[in-house]
C-alpha cells in the first residue's frame, strides 16, 4: 500500500480500494505459486528495495542478473 500512495495514481487512492489490493495480491501469488509451472519464478521483496534510489536498483539488477545465468 505504500507504493501506491507513493505512486500518487489519483484512482488508486480510495480507502475502498484496499481490499481489492489485498485480494489481488493474494489471488496473484496464490496462482504463480500454486499453478505456475513454465519456468523458475524470482521473487524479490519490493518492500525492501526502492528502485527509484539507484543503489537499490542497481542491487535488484544484481539479483536479476545471478538467477538469469544459473
Amino acid at each position: 500500500m505504500k507504493r501506491i500512495k507513493k505512486r500518487g495514481r489519483s484512482f488508486e487512492q480510495f480507502e475502498d480500494n484496499i481490499d481489492y489490493f489485498r485480494l489481488l495480491h493474494s489471488r496473484y501469488d496464490e496462482w504463480v505459486f500454486n499453478h505456475y509451472h513454465y519456468s523458475e519464478i524470482l521473487v524479490i521483496d519490493a518492500d525492501k528495495y526502492d528502485i527509484v534510489n539507484e543503489s537499490d536498483k542497481q542491487i535488484v539488477l544484481k539479483i536479476i542478473g545471478i538467477k538469469l545465468r544459473i
